[in-house]
């Protein structure tokens, strides 16, 4: 009996020993990171110190508990891999969230807590860190917005693309018209607007990155604005494929005089707080989407062909364009654009080979002639885009749903075309680089009527510094012929087949483009072009001269070796 209740005894004790030692065992988290004051996009880390008190056991397969403390939005870094936290151990933890980039501001409450599997009954007291994030208006002013009593900024956002003014796609072309109003007693000197681009949860300024179409970008200096005076500029660019994703983007603005940020600056407008562009003054929430359909992933920029384009009849054409991906996938092997104009007989077919990954460019070169019989007016060219190579097909798979355009201009030197005249040239004098060249060139009126004409020389600035005409406007009567003499000042460098045009002009029109070449050397000179020019009868003199001196040495020569 008496060994019966000393082993009760024995085990009582190890029960309140276990008892006492589980309810002493104790999980605290704590850290040294002071409760922060922050801007929307920015990240908060906190660096903790986890220790475990009077364990009988580890925690195995431990993770941090981490709060939802901006909702769904919440981002938590540095929790991925579980731990074990051992017996009467201590370890440091490191964890990031970020604040979203369009968080209203005000002060966030969160507890961070532990979990896990414990080798010794039940889970120790977990004692959570409760902490505090407080969250800023965010502004684009360097150091706030300051001394901004008395003045009015003024933002309109307008989308001259394919979407929306708060919706905007890739090439789109956007107009931001930012306004100052100068309502102080005072003047403002030199003020500098300035504009940003920022993705949600960021606070990297991306507007240089885009294709910008205004003067100085994204800063401007205004000069400056008197008291009760107000200036604008309106800020354009492109949405540049390669430097956007699907998402939020904030617009900002802010004004301030030059080198004085941190004296006046304002960054807010009443216009920004609408329910089209969001709820805050400081700036205005745009939706950037990507094409999400297929057959409209791949685009020539229209914006990228300097077009319309004028050519003459005979002329060979060589434009370039730009081909963008703007969609959401990758086309592997090769893509092709094609060119057509059924009027002009033109079909050209241009290949890029390689991937056009998203948001990529690629730039294809079209060259064709236009027919010498074209009827003198505009003419529009049609390209569309095939992607989506298919090698065991060896074919593509999609072709653009859209048809891009070009233009062309056709004016001058086509046959039948009113009015008409014809070039005939000829060397004067020269052909030695660095001298004086003179080329007489006759223009003649083989039109039925008479006509003014307008003459002019094009494309000599490589070989020449300058060109003086001795008449370059005279009316003729049919069959009426006038001699004009183009003096060129050849540059000493030039050397070598050198290239002319003589332009002809009646009516404001181009009746003829007469290409001219030309030979620069020490001791000679060709001319040609679409015509066999004339050698002038000083050089055929000299020619024959030297030959007969040559011929005179020959004979005193023989002479002498007879003797």
């Amino acid at each position: 009996m008496k060994s019966k209740t000393l082993t009760l005894m024995a085990l009582s004790t190890l029960m309140v020993v276990l008892f006492l030692g589980m309810a002493s065992a104790v999980v605290d988290i704590s850290t040294t990171s002071a409760n922060p004051t922050v801007n929307p996009g920015s990240t908060v880390t906190f660096v903790l110190d986890i220790q475990a008190t009077t364990f009988a056991g580890n925690i195995e397969n431990a993770t941090l508990l981490l709060p939802n403390i901006f909702g769904a939005s919440t981002s938590w870094s540095g929790n991925s891999a579980l731990f074990t936290l051992y017996n009467n151990s201590n370890l440091t933890k490191t964890v990031t969230v970020t604040v979203p980039g369009n968080q209203a501001s005000g002060t966030y409450t969160g507890e961070i807590g532990l979990t896990g599997d414990y080798t010794s009954g039940a889970m120790p007291v977990v004692n959570n860190l409760t902490f505090t994030i407080t969250v800023d208006e965010f502004t684009f002013c360097s150091d706030g917005t300051l001394d901004d009593s008395d003045l009015i900024l003024n933002v309109d956002i307008s989308n001259n693309g394919e979407g929306d003014d708060d919706e905007w796609l890739p090439l789109d072309t956007i107009e931001v018209e930012v306004e100052l109003e100068n309502d102080k007693s005072v003047d403002l000197d030199n003020v500098i607007l300035e504009i940003g681009l920022f993705e949600a949860g960021s606070t990297t300024n991306i507007v240089d990155d885009m294709m910008w179409i205004s003067e100085d970008d994204e800063k401007i200096d205004i000069g400056d604005i008197d008291s009760d005076e107000k200036e604008s500029h309106i800020f354009e660019f492109r949405i540049d494929p390669a430097e956007i994703t699907d998402g939020n983007y904030f617009i900002m603005v802010k004004a301030y005089p030059k080198n004085d940020e941190d004296l006046t600056c304002i960054d807010y407008s009443a216009d920004l707080d609408s329910s089209s562009f969001g709820t805050s003054e400081f700036s205005a929430e745009i939706n950037i989407k990507t094409e999400g359909d297929k057959d409209k992933m791949v685009v020539i920029d229209e914006e990228s062909i300097d077009s319309p384009f004028e050519a003459f009849c005979g002329q060979q054409i060589t434009f370039f364009a730009d081909v963008y991906n703007i969609g959401d996938r990758r086309f592997d092997d090769q893509i092709m654009v094609s060119l057509t104009n059924s009027e002009l007989g033109i079909s050209e077919e241009e290949i890029v080979f390689g991937d056009l990954k998203e948001g990529e460019k690629e730039e294809v070169m079209f060259t064709f002639n236009v027919p010498q019989d074209a009827e003198e007016k505009q003419y529009t060219l049609y390209m569309s885009t095939y992607y989506d190579w298919d090698s065991d097909d060896e074919d593509y798979d999609k072709i653009s749903d859209d048809t891009f355009l070009a233009y062309l201009k056709v004016e001058g030197n086509c046959i039948g075309s009113l009015p008409q005249a014809s070039v005939a040239a000829s060397l004067l004098e020269g052909g030695l680089a660095g001298e004086p060249l003179v080329i007489s060139s006759t223009i003649s009126n083989i039109d039925d009527e008479s006509l003014m004409y307008v003459v002019n020389a094009v494309g000599y600035e490589t070989w020449a510094d300058s060109v003086v005409l001795n008449q370059d406007t005279f009316t003729l009567l049919p069959g009426e012929s006038r001699d004009v003499l183009f003096t060129f000042q050849t540059r000493s460098d030039a050397s070598g087949e050198q290239v002319f045009n003589i332009e002809v002009f009646s009516e404001n029109q181009l009746v003829i483009r007469q290409p001219v070449s030309l030979l620069l050397e020490k001791s000679g000179f060709s001319l040609t072009g679409g015509f066999l020019g004339e050698v002038s009868p000083v050089m055929w003199g000299m020619g024959i001269l030297n030959i007969l001196l040559i011929l005179v040495v020959i004979i005193v020569a023989v002479k002498l070796s007879r003797k």
